[in-house]
């Protein structure tokens, strides 16, 4: 299963139920699986295995992004 989105917020926290927002914001591979979805492509085809080596760079390209978020932020 691939996610639509994926959303990440940074939090700074005062007491146990108190806390700033200080960022927040999401990232959306929704029309890149809708794309896929709709292919209705055997698994072994061409440019099935593009949309999926897409997905998957994309998605790594998102988790470097968040960790260059937690990087600045001191997370």
């Amino acid at each position: 299963m691939n996610p639509n989105y994926i959303g990440w917020c940074i939090l700074d926290w005062k007491t146990e139920f108190q806390f700033n927002i200080v960022k927040t914001g999401i990232y959306s591979i929704k029309d890149l699986n809708d794309y896929d979805n709709n292919l209705k492509l055997a698994s072994n085809n061409k440019k099935k295995k593009h949309i999926n080596n897409k997905r998957k760079n994309l998605i790594l390209n998102i988790s470097k992004k968040l960790i260059n978020l937690c990087l600045y932020y001191k997370c």
